[in-house]
């Protein structure tokens, strides 16, 4: 399963600019059992204000309760990155299980 984010900036930029986007270990999710980890470079180009973003999330088949990724922006080229510029993402347990009362 995936799970895609928009990433958008306050104004579409005039020139190319870019960022380094990378999944962290600042969540209690586990890499490559919860996730795949992420590292690219995002570029919004003149006009754009939005790019995506994929996740990759694995169903593991755990019940585990929801489970967090750090997320982080970094290393701008062509503009300045103000804070915050980390994030985290939820993902949700799909396993968890209701019991009959």
């Amino acid at each position: 399963m995936w799970r895609q984010l928009t990433l958008f900036v306050r104004a579409a930029p005039a020139v190319s600019v870019q960022f380094d986007f990378y999944t962290s270990t600042n969540g209690t999710a586990i890499t490559n059992i919860d996730y795949l980890p992420v590292t690219q470079t995002i570029t919004f180009n003149p006009g754009q204000s939005d790019v995506g973003v994929l996740i990759p999330i694995i169903n593991n088949g755990l019940i585990e309760g929801n489970t967090t990724v750090g997320l982080v922006l970094s290393n701008a080229i062509g503009t300045l990155l103000y804070s915050p510029s980390n994030a985290l993402l939820t993902i949700i347990d799909t396993n968890a299980r209701t019991r009959a009362v």
